[in-house]
């Protein structure tokens, strides 16, 4: 499933399968469990249309006070503010550690200005001001870790708290980090809440925002395990068996093209000793352009959607032109040396 089929306010970036997001998520009870979603909806988009129209003016602390902070409370959590992190390069202060209940919170307070106050948070979070990018660094003067990249920065929290889950967010946008992939700096589940809210989403849309982003999804349950945990956890095991499948189908392909070289008339092979290595070789290569050319055209690095090259050019195009051929009996088989030329 490709990610075009999420909603266009949703952008997974390689964190979770977007064939689980998109199909079999709503399959599990978290998802539907949300009997508060549409008071919590209605105020979240009472708070941003009430800030979204000066919120480009706003610095961090602003962004933070009058959006991220109610944000977060409306969707249930419970976080202490910049709290101290000591860490390999000084002294940090990640602008939020949550906790999974008020009382966790104030049991937490015993160890402030500590890294034991991290100890039974549930995630870190940070937040940039709502015009500042997420992927690049800033140019302000000023503290140059806070100026580094937004991706590098979460990631620093997570490996510094041992946290697994982490957010980010800029007001606008909404990301989630898990140690496991955070280092590599563009691993991670988005949502563009600002395009979200603006456009008054229906429910089934924001459900992407809300059911991975409140508290609850956070909470690990009697096993350990929270909703985001399983959330991975199945995207691992989907994308585990669509690779271990990908790699039959691919050895089935390759069969059966060496076995269509050798069997036809034309390429004369000498049946009592074919180049065999010759022949799996570029049977590899031509299977791989395929897929490679497959890949390109489902991430849009390949002008699918321009007509003229639908029409002419697409492996889908390519395709219905053999069924045709094969259909009308007069498809001219190429021999060997035309896949090698």
């Amino acid at each position: 499933m490709n990610a075009e089929n999420l909603p266009n306010a949703v952008k997974n970036q390689s964190l979770f399968s977007n064939y689980y997001l998109d199909s079999l998520i709503v399959e599990q009870p978290q998802w539907a469990d949300t009997p508060n979603i549409e008071s919590d909806y209605a105020a979240i988009k009472e708070l941003f249309d009430t800030v979204a129209p000066n919120a480009a003016h706003l610095n961090e602390a602003q962004t933070e006070r009058e959006f991220i902070q109610p944000l977060l409370e409306q969707l249930g959590h419970v976080f202490e503010v910049q709290p101290t992190l000591q860490t390999s390069q000084g002294t940090k202060r990640p602008d939020y550690a949550f906790f999974p209940s008020a009382d966790a919170h104030d049991a937490a307070q015993s160890y402030v200005n500590t890294n034991q106050l991290f100890k039974t948070a549930l995630a870190i979070g940070d937040a940039k001001a709502w015009s500042r990018n997420l992927d690049q660094k800033a140019q302000d003067k000023g503290d140059p870790f806070n100026n580094q990249n937004p991706n590098y920065q979460i990631d620093f929290y997570l490996r510094g708290e041992d946290k697994l889950w982490g957010i980010l967010t800029n007001g606008g946008q909404w990301r989630l980090y898990h140690r496991q992939t955070s280092y590599r700096l563009d691993s991670f589940y988005e949502v563009d809440l600002a395009a979200l809210l603006t456009d008054n989403t229906d429910l089934e849309t924001f459900r992407y925002f809300y059911c991975l982003f409140r508290r609850d999804a956070f909470i690990p349950d009697a096993s350990g395990t929270s909703f985001l945990d399983h959330v991975l956890g199945k995207s691992q095991q989907y994308t585990i068996a669509v690779s271990d499948d990908l790699k039959n189908r691919v050895y089935d392909a390759l069969r059966l093209l060496i076995g269509g070289f050798l069997k036809f008339p034309r390429n004369r092979f000498d049946t009592a000793n074919p180049p065999l290595d010759e022949i799996h070789t570029n049977c590899l290569i031509l299977l791989y352009r395929v897929l490679f050319i497959l890949y390109a055209e489902s991430r849009g690095l390949l002008p699918a959607e321009n007509p003229d090259y639908a029409a002419h050019y697409s492996l889908a195009a390519l395709a219905g032109t053999i069924h045709e051929t094969l259909d009308r009996g007069d498809l001219i088989i190429p021999t060997l040396s035309d896949y090698w030329a």
